[in-house]
């Protein structure tokens, strides 16, 4: 912060900064937002507030559009207003509750989130997300890192505004075990969706001593017609009752589906240590044929299925 008070000029023509292991003062952040007013891309690693301190910023004249942070620790970052931000990631907070809110970012299309910290507690996307201020919202990623499912499903009607013009919706790395109802509480909430992309694994490195504890979701889905979406996606497919009877909802919940793509998982370290039977991902094409049978036996739909 020295050199930045030291050198206002050379920093005011920046447009890229990443900053690595730094502690800041509250107000840090948003001078130098301020003061930066050429700055469009801003990447924060490993860098700090107080243990109780939230990182507000508000920087009404910012040309900032991507915002990335990475291991931040405060107590919750609070986008007051960046009027011109259309990516925001936040990957590994520390908070045990909302990691971020959002207030004036009328552009907001991209929105990422990705944790496998413990001690987080679910919390509801709506409380993340403003509905006067994120109606462009186009994309959404939720990584849960193989571990606990942070998110709380809560009723559609709450994010319908919020998720107008959602698009696409990267769902990764939910653990193997986790029941997959609970995700048509998003399908619900967005009437436009187009694409959704959903993997599974559980044989994820753990990068953490203290990982959260894995907990199962319990979702009553209720009836409903989607007549928007196309592409259902889905890697770590494994033929059980549980993927196949949610493959099947799925197609019986979206009217204008037209390909499905099922794919085996990502190895990793993890996965060869324990052995290659754990990916249970059919390899033979009768197999293939059979498991297609199985899904469209019933429907009228004209779905392409893609094995892979």
């Amino acid at each position: 912060m020295s050199f930045f008070h030291s050198c206002p000029v050379a920093f005011r023509w920046l447009t890229r900064l990443t900053l690595h292991n730094l502690a800041f003062g509250d107000s840090d952040v948003p001078n130098l937002l301020n003061a930066c007013d050429k700055l469009q891309f801003l990447n924060l690693r490993c860098c700090k507030l107080g243990p109780k301190s939230v990182l507000s910023i508000d920087a009404p004249s910012s040309e900032l559009q991507k915002l990335e942070l990475f291991c931040f620790e405060c107590v919750r970052v609070d986008l007051a207003s960046l009027p011109k931000l259309k990516q925001v990631l936040c990957d590994t907070w520390w908070a045990v509750t909302t990691p971020m809110s959002c207030g004036f970012v009328p552009q907001l299309e991209k929105v990422s989130l990705a944790s496998a910290l413990s001690g987080q507690k679910p919390f509801t996307l709506s409380k993340c997300l403003s509905s006067s201020s994120t109606r462009s919202l186009s994309s959404l990623c939720l990584d849960f890192c193989s571990q606990m499912i942070w998110i709380q499903p809560e009723d559609p009607k709450q994010l319908t505004r919020i998720f107008s013009s959602l698009r696409d919706v990267y769902i990764y790395n939910v653990f193997a075990e986790c029941d997959l109802n609970w995700t048509f509480f998003i399908l619900k909430a967005a009437p436009s969706l187009k694409n959704f992309y959903l993997s599974r694994h559980s044989c994820e490195p753990n990068k953490f001593d203290d990982i959260a504890k894995k907990t199962d979701l319990v979702w009553e889905t209720s009836s409903f017609k989607h007549l928007n979406l196309k592409l259902l996606f889905m890697k770590g497919f494994s033929k059980d009752e549980k993927v196949m009877n949610y493959i099947r909802l799925v197609m019986k919940r979206s009217m204008g589906l037209k390909r499905i793509e099922l794919h085996d998982k990502d190895p990793c370290e993890e996965c060869k240590a324990i052995s290659p039977e754990c990916l249970r991902f059919p390899v033979h094409e009768s197999s293939k044929r059979r498991i297609k049978e199985q899904l469209t036996y019933g429907f009228s739909l004209d779905v392409e299925i893609i094995m892979g």
